[in-house]
């Protein structure tokens, strides 16, 4: 199993017995066992030795009885860890529970790691979070992880920082595209060829990469600069000739089609991740493919960055998606898996979805099933709910968990007369990858997703 990558530091958490534990009160020794093999409970009248008189006890006044000491609950410890959540009350947004139990406040320590324990006898787990007006939960198995780490990376404290560049020198270019690893959009596009660019950036990692364009949108040019440390300043970062900086383009198909959305990042050993190409700019991928910039080799921080390239194909109201990451850039015909097609849930307040899927070709495996519910809270909010098959089994029943009286912060239920949208998802990894937990990608691994879609109005 991959293992979840912080980012950050983990604290050590204190083991703490929440709750429950028998009560455990002391009897008195004696019986038929020898003295010298009887503890003397700690509130029992001592037994005087030769030569020590008895001591005489007060009429009307009784010897207190002793506060028994609960017992901690026995249990696996899980360590929960939360990324990016700058300036929110976690107590008030992030929930636990372990098997079917009760929710309850999941408290950080430092704001990042709280701990949860999962009594013995007990193999599942379930956080609930609001994240970006998205009220995920989350339910794991403490067979696919112990240390699950979870982000909310748009929440953090933003900056502005200026990027100074000049690609007036390369041959025919029209307009420059920047992106970084810093910007909370993911870039800016159709820039002048020169000139300084306003990135509203966050503190975590700051890699630009600046793509030089000709009248096509197709890449002349391209430099990446690595560490620049933009933020609240003004950075130059010099010239892109044709010379230096030609760029090398590879393409990028999904079951031998051209991908409906298409998204290519670099992401650097520090976590960094760029953009470097994205179908919704509507030029990079054409009749035949779409396409994405490789970074120059001589400008790669470290041997162990990576690509993540993913593609996604419409098939009617289904959709099928494939997600691969690759040490070296190169051509790529991503697999397409097999369509998801589910019965649609009767409407209700929260849907049921009876999931029945083939599975994913070797070497993928199911990893995950998912429920997605949007159009709540004014048609912007959406609930996300994600149960491993290690935690659930094999083509489950599962229906979106009521959590709106765990907490006001918690999204309402869906209004009676309201429109909701739900996707059903299977999603197969190899190695396995732990949904919705910041994973630490390397290469060669590979995420295949097919999901279905509807709607109806909640009665």
């Amino acid at each position: 199993m991959r293992a979840p990558s912080l980012f950050f530091g983990l604290f050590v958490v204190s083991l703490v017995a929440c709750g429950g534990g028998g009560g455990g009160g002391v009897t008195g020794g004696g019986g038929t066992l020898p003295p010298q093999t009887t503890p003397t409970p700690s509130h029992a009248t001592p037994t005087p030795g030769p030569g020590v008189p008895t001591a005489t006890p007060t009429p009307g006044v009784k010897t207190p009885t002793p506060t028994p000491t609960p017992t901690p609950i026995q249990g696996t410890d899980v360590e929960v860890a939360f990324n990016g959540i700058a300036g929110i009350n976690p107590v008030n947004y992030i929930y636990a529970a372990s098997g079917t139990g009760a929710f309850s406040p999941l408290t950080l320590r430092n704001g990042t790691v709280g701990t949860l324990i999962v009594p013995t006898g007990t193999t599942t787990y379930t956080i609930a979070y609001v994240c970006n007006n998205q009220e995920n939960i989350v339910t794991l198995s403490i067979n696919d992880t112990t240390t699950p780490a979870f982000g909310c990376l748009n929440a953090v404290n933003t900056y502005n920082g200026n990027v100074t560049y000049d690609a007036s020198g390369v041959t025919n270019a029209t307009s420059v595209n920047i992106s970084s690893s810093a910007f909370v959009g993911g870039g800016i596009f159709n820039q002048s060829v020169s000139g300084t660019a306003n990135l509203s950036a966050n503190p975590l990692t700051t890699d630009v990469f600046i793509q030089a364009l000709g009248t096509t949108g197709n890449v002349l040019a391209a430099k990446f600069f690595p560490d620049l440390g933009i933020s609240n300043s003004l950075v130059n970062v010099g010239s892109i000739t044709s010379a230096a900086d030609a760029a090398t383009t590879h393409t990028v198909m999904i079951g031998g089609s051209v991908p409906a959305i298409f998204r290519a990042n670099f992401i650097t050993v520090n976590g960094g991740t760029t953009l470097i190409a994205t179908s919704a700019l509507g030029r990079t991928c054409g009749t035949s493919s779409c396409s994405y910039t490789a970074i120059p080799t001589a400008e790669e921080p470290e041997p162990t960055d990576v690509y993540t390239i993913d593609a996604r194909k419409n098939i009617g109201t289904q959709q099928v998606a494939t997600q691969e990451t690759i040490a070296t850039a190169a051509d790529l015909n991503l697999p397409a898996p097999a369509t998801f097609s589910p019965t649609a849930p009767t409407p209700a307040v929260f849907p049921t979805i009876q999931f029945a899927y083939g599975g994913f070709a070797a070497p993928v495996n199911v990893e995950s099933y998912q429920i997605m519910l949007s159009g709540l809270t004014g048609a912007n909010g959406t609930i996300c709910y994600v149960v491993t098959a290690k935690a659930i089994g094999s083509n489950p029943s599962l229906t979106i968990p009521d959590l709106s009286s765990v907490s006001p912060l918690i999204f309402p239920a869906p209004a009676h007369g309201s429109t909701v949208t739900w996707t059903a998802s299977v999603q197969g990894t190899s190695p396995a990858i732990v949904p919705m937990v910041l994973p630490n990608p390397h290469s060669g691994d590979i995420i295949e997703t097919a999901t279905a879609m509807g709607a109806y109005t909640v009665p």
